[in-house]
């Protein structure tokens, strides 16, 4: 494999040193514009320390830098005003989303963070190349992170200019079109979106945006795209090592994505339009998707397997998890209190007409607008008097069935979309919360009872130990249903560590017996 560097001389290139870059402060063209220290240049987001670590999460999660960032660094300049760019596959998003986190970035409210035109654009594509992105701040600075339907690489590939087609993995910068970025500085409009903020953004750098080509005949150095079948690495591209490279025991799977250059002609421009074409490959039993120019590649791809598969695989001291949880590691869960199990085990009125009505039933707020769905305190009318507190328990009985079905259909749906190593961390994380929440009622009941020397069901007629006698009984009522979650969490909990079947089983099976 040949590195290509642009800025370096070569026989079958014109002279770099009459290569005149417009607008663009940089040094002789013969020498490298920068040393290429990504430490120094990724300092105003992140300290050394943090760089390194997010180094570590690029080698698992596969995650580049992008965008102007991973532009300017190659280019030898400063793009003014710019986040810096991560893309990774949804898949390991949450990994990410994490580490900024625990790194003190808050995220920004999406709404005071606009789309840009490309990011509506491929999510509203069929299928959608982006499925979302969030923007982290700290210190009045950016890092937006995007998530990948499949790959990182068919966001770079759909990248509407071919200049802006680099990015940075953890040991290397990669330019997949560097001769008529860098020697020519032309950049290919890609699809036929509009580009004028991006025209205009680069043209103040000194690049040029053409939409179509006179000529498409491959030939270097006269055209800033080649032709064919393409790899990232391959003699085409421009890569720089960064310094102080991670060793790992894993090849760089970056480079086993490929795609086809070819043209179109559009008869209203009089040109040839340049194409990307690729094809996903993408199994449950690969960690990350590829980009392929040619079908047969996946085929290949999928017979040798059994030799692919060691390079993915996570490192030796994780603990690994049943078949079917994609080597999934299960942090074991805190003991459940006694209180709960009881608590959980007390029945359901499902015979009462007043609770099969308010389950099947649509949700409303008559019931809960008295802020029946928390410890209190409530508000009662006289019609709660009259009926009793029995018929109120059997109605608000219902509506929480209804409640908890819908809340755990919404899970089911998100089970769907998001890594199966996320939705285990947030099922333990929930269970652990609803716990917490149980024990603080718990004390809540406790000081309510000897403050006023109450129980739930009060016989008396005296209006002030009815109120209490009900708050008491609805508070207990609360509690039942925390407890009742904290189970079905740890339903969930014991359905994942067999397999990510099990849990659509366990769902069906807890709603047929209700």
């Amino acid at each position: 494999m040949t590195d290509f560097n642009p800025y370096t001389q070569n026989d079958t290139r014109p002279d770099q040193n009459c290569v005149e870059i417009s607008g663009v402060d940089v040094q002789k063209a013969t020498e490298p514009p920068l040393k290429y220290n990504m430490e120094e240049a990724i300092s105003k987001y992140m300290s050394p320390n943090e760089y390194q670590e997010f180094r570590r999460l690029q080698v698992t999660t596969g995650a580049i830098i992008s965008g102007s960032f991973s532009f300017g660094f190659l280019a030898g300049i400063t793009v003014q005003e710019s986040d810096l760019n991560i893309y990774v596959e949804t898949n390991h998003g949450y990994e990410l989303y994490n580490w900024m986190i625990c790194n003190g970035f808050t995220v920004q409210d999406e709404k005071s963070t606009p789309k840009s035109t490309y990011e509506e654009h491929l999510q509203k594509s069929r299928p959608p190349v982006l499925m979302g992105a969030n923007t982290f701040e700290r210190n009045g600075t950016n890092i937006r992170i995007t998530y990948c339907c499949t790959s990182p690489m068919e966001a770079i590939l759909n990248f509407q200019l071919t200049g802006l087609m680099t990015f940075i993995t953890y040991n290397r910068g990669y330019c997949l079109y560097p001769y008529g970025t860098f020697v020519q500085q032309k950049m290919m409009q890609n699809g036929e979106g509009p580009v004028t903020m991006l025209a205009e953004k680069y043209a103040r750098l000194g690049w040029a945006i053409e939409k179509t080509f006179l000529s498409v005949t491959p030939e270097i150095p006269s055209h800033p795209a080649w032709q064919g079948s393409r790899m990232v690495g391959d003699d085409k591209t421009w890569i720089v090592d960064l310094p102080n490279p991670l060793h790992v025991p894993r090849p760089n799977l970056i480079e086993a994505h490929s795609w086809t250059t070819s043209f179109s002609y559009d008869k209203c421009l009089k040109g040839w339009r340049i194409k990307l074409v690729y094809y996903i490959v993408d199994f449950a039993s690969f960690r990350h998707a590829y980009t392929v120019g040619d079908p047969s590649i996946g085929d290949i791809m999928v017979k040798h397997l059994g030799l692919m598969r060691p390079c993915e695989q996570y490192s030796e001291e994780e603990e690994m998890s049943p078949p079917g949880t994609m080597f999934t590691t299960f942090v074991p869960l805190p003991e459940v209190p006694n209180g709960i199990l009881r608590a959980a085990k007390k029945k359901l009125p499902i015979k009462s007409m007043f609770f099969i009505h308010y389950d099947r039933s649509s949700i409303d707020d008559n019931t809960f607008g008295h802020n029946w769905d928390s410890m209190g305190p409530y508000i009662f009318k006289k019609d709660h008097f009259r009926r009793g507190i029995a018929v109120e328990l059997e109605k608000l009985h219902g509506y929480r069935n209804k409640l908890q079905r819908n809340w755990e259909t919404r899970r089911l749906e998100r089970y769907h979309i998001i890594h199966f190593q996320q939705f285990v961390d947030e099922t333990r994380a929930e269970l652990i919360k609803q716990i917490e929440t149980w024990s603080e009622g718990e004390e809540k009941v406790k000081v309510f009872q000897e403050k006023n020397n109450t129980v739930p069901h009060p016989t008396i007629k005296k209006k002030s130990d009815m109120v209490s006698g009900m708050t008491l009984a609805i508070m207990e009522h609360q509690q039942q249903w925390t407890a009742r979650k904290v189970m079905f969490l740890h339903e969930d909990w014991k359905a994942l560590k067999k397999g990510k079947d099990q849990l659509m089983n366990t769902y069906v099976a807890r709603w047929k017996r209700i």
